[in-house]
């Protein structure tokens, strides 16, 4: 940064969340990152969209000699989970590709594609605006038009996929414009569907299906109850216990929800808020008292108590304050912050450009069993800090 400032430039420095969140909110600046033609290396989580429910039609009526049919597809979470090929060890980071050939690589690829013009299911997922698409045309997606006359350039799309939905959507007609960087894997976890092994999470799951299948009972068109077990084990390769197989309400329940509970684990979010029961008052405490956390409810004997919190952030022009996922806008310090924030300063020895304040706790009114505190005035915690410094290397 001395370096480019020593050389005449201006040099703005930002949080590179932060830059990303103005990219999502203003679609000018997005444009212009289009055209730098610029490529961050790949980033796992981008390659996870999540899911997208379509109703391709409203309503429907029978007509003479023909049958409106539903159709679901049981534990679909549960198949993949159990059936599925997953990567194992580290990665092998790839750079350079020959003809932008793709068949050999397992794993990630982030590349620039150009979809077909015609094609009744698109493959490929792409996110705009944090909204999940399935497009033919980027462009038309930014536009929200209809008819589209773009040109190659503004019909492709870039995106991280995994190999898999890649190597599918080139089958059905996508053309690879430029592979940007790959991580393949030597290693996978593969089921084998002909003797019912391996898969990473097959042991697993093979203990709670076994559970849910017995604790659901036998069918209710089902005639034959050994024909129907050695069906079962033909198909999934466990073997039932016909002394459990009885329906079961609450083990079902069970059973099922360890299932989903396997997919929920490892897609979720890292920051969503978690429950914990306490057992004994000690643990209690520490969790009340620990300022790392923040506590949104209590329950005590079945009733729910919330805990009110209020925050808000100053400091110098220029900083944005991201707390709880939410972008907090820096007010002017106050006379009475900037002396706190003096006197803080001198004894520690640093500077501090900003301050986040949290009221809480009965919206401040908890100066119980506190010396030294007038009761007549709320309290707020005071979290006193210095933006660092965004350097690009």
């Amino acid at each position: 940064m001395k370096m480019f400032r020593s050389a005449g430039y201006v040099v703005n420095e930002i949080w590179e969340c932060e830059f990303n969140h103005q990219i999502n909110c203003n679609s000018e600046l997005a444009a212009y990152i289009d055209l730098c033609n610029y490529q961050d290396p790949i980033y796992p989580k981008l390659a996870y969209f999540g899911g997208r429910v379509e109703c391709y039609r409203m309503y429907c009526e029978s007509i003479a000699d023909a049958k409106i049919k539903y159709k679901d597809i049981c534990s679909l979470y549960l198949f993949c989970m159990r059936q599925g090929i997953y990567p194992l060890g580290l990665p092998m980071v790839l750079t350079e590709f020959s003809n932008n050939e793709i068949k050999n690589i397992q794993g990630l690829i982030k590349a620039t594609v150009l979809p077909p013009f015609k094609l009744y299911h698109p493959v490929l997922p792409f996110r705009y605006e944090q909204k999940l698409y399935f497009p033919l045309c980027r462009q038309c997606v930014i536009d929200q038009c209809s008819k589209c006359d773009h040109d190659v350039k503004q019909r492709s799309i870039t995106g991280t996929w995994v190999s898999l939905e890649l190597q599918k959507a080139v089958e059905v007609g996508y053309v690879i414009v430029k592979l940007h960087e790959a991580w393949h894997f030597d290693k996978v976890s593969k089921f084998d569907p002909d003797i019912h092994e391996n898969g990473l999470f097959k042991e697993y799951i093979d203990v709670f299906l076994t559970l849910k299948q017995q604790a659901s009972g036998y069918p209710a068109d089902c005639l034959d109850e050994k024909a129907y077990m050695q069906d079962y084990f033909e198909n999934q390769g466990i073997l039932l216990d016909p002394s459990k197989i009885e329906k079961n309400v609450g083990l079902r329940t069970l059973s099922k929800i360890s299932l989903n509970a396997l997919y929920g684990k490892l897609g979720q979010r890292s920051d969503v808020d978690q429950v914990t029961y306490c057992i004994h008052p000690r643990e209690y405490f520490a969790i009340l008292m620990d300022d790392s956390k923040v506590k949104r409810q209590i329950q005590i004997f079945g009733w729910w108590y919330c805990i009110p919190s209020w925050y808000a952030a100053h400091g110098d022009r220029a900083i944005s304050y991201t707390f709880l996922q939410k972008t907090l806008p820096v007010k002017e310090w106050t006379p009475l912050l900037s002396m706190l924030r003096d006197a803080v300063s001198r004894a520690a020895g640093c500077d501090f450009n900003f301050v986040l304040m949290i009221n809480r706790y009965r919206d401040g009114w908890d100066t119980a069993d506190r010396e030294n505190v007038d009761p007549n005035a709320p309290t707020a915690w005071l979290s006193f800090g210095q933006c660092r410094k965004f350097v690009i290397s």
